[in-house]
């Protein structure tokens, strides 16, 4: 590994390039040697932040991962407070969460094996959010589904659902031997079967759906099904509702302009 970083040190330089911030993750069941690089010792961590994401070797589920993205989103629910909880049309909101605060929950949601916990979580963090665009609280005794019905915005479990069907049939589809395809099927050849039951991954709610196991690359080649994997919207929107919204966004910024003139 040491030699590797310094061959990949030395090609960079020739580029231009310099690493740093270079960070250690091994199993903690294997022991580990002091690896140094250009004469400092590299940091060995159980998890670090990678584009984004979370990655750890230390636990088997993605709950803490899950967390950190609610997180998130409720930090960009709050950068855009000022038209959330702002008397503005109900149309630009949902513009704005849908385009702004959702991609940040939903993040490499792909690669998330989720568990009925996890998936209430994600749920109730977006009725809180509804709750606050339409500043009503549980003191007002609105059901999730009338919240709904006025918001209009995507559920979150169905868009997620969409991203890992498309991530599926991009994984299927391919035959050059990527890493992404080669960890997604890989099976260790050592250990045995835990006793009790398995763990959930991502390729069961393939097989639990009727979807033949992505490893015999059977279904995703030919794009088969894909307009039954694409989730319908949960908003219920018409042609006419999105004229009526781009109307409404229209007449909003000729407003904004008179004012500021």
């Amino acid at each position: 590994m040491e030699s590797m970083l310094q061959d990949l040190d030395i090609a960079s330089r020739k580029r231009g390039l310099k690493m740093k911030k270079t960070k250690v993750m091994a199993d903690q069941s294997v022991k580990h040697k002091p690896i140094i690089s250009n004469g400092t010792e590299l940091e060995h961590v159980s998890e670090y932040i990678y584009l984004g994401q979370r990655f750890t070797l230390t636990e088997r589920n993605q709950d803490n991962e899950i967390r950190r993205r609610i997180k998130a989103g409720w930090q960009a629910f709050g950068r855009y407070s000022h038209i959330m909880k702002g008397n503005l049309p109900l149309c630009l909101k949902r513009k704005v969460y849908d385009q702004c605060i959702l991609p940040s929950m939903t993040y490499a949601s792909e690669t998330w094996t989720l568990t009925i916990k996890m998936e209430r979580k994600l749920a109730a963090a977006q009725h809180n959010m509804e709750r606050s665009m339409l500043n009503i609280t549980y003191k007002d005794h609105k059901t999730n589904k009338w919240i709904r019905e006025q918001t209009k915005v995507q559920d979150i479990m169905e868009v997620i659902k969409h991203r890992k069907w498309t991530w599926a049939g991009h994984v299927t589809r391919r035959g050059d031997g990527r890493w992404s395809t080669l960890t997604t099927v890989w099976t260790s050849l050592d250990g045995k079967r835990n006793r009790g039951r398995q763990r959930r991954d991502g390729e069961m709610k393939y097989r639990n759906s009727g979807m033949k196991p992505i490893g015999t690359h059977m279904q995703g080649r030919e794009r088969v099904g894909d307009s039954m994997l694409r989730p319908s919207s949960s908003s219920g929107s018409t042609t006419a509702e999105e004229e009526e919204e781009e109307e409404t966004f229209k007449k909003y910024q000729v407003s904004r302009i008179k004012s500021k003139r």
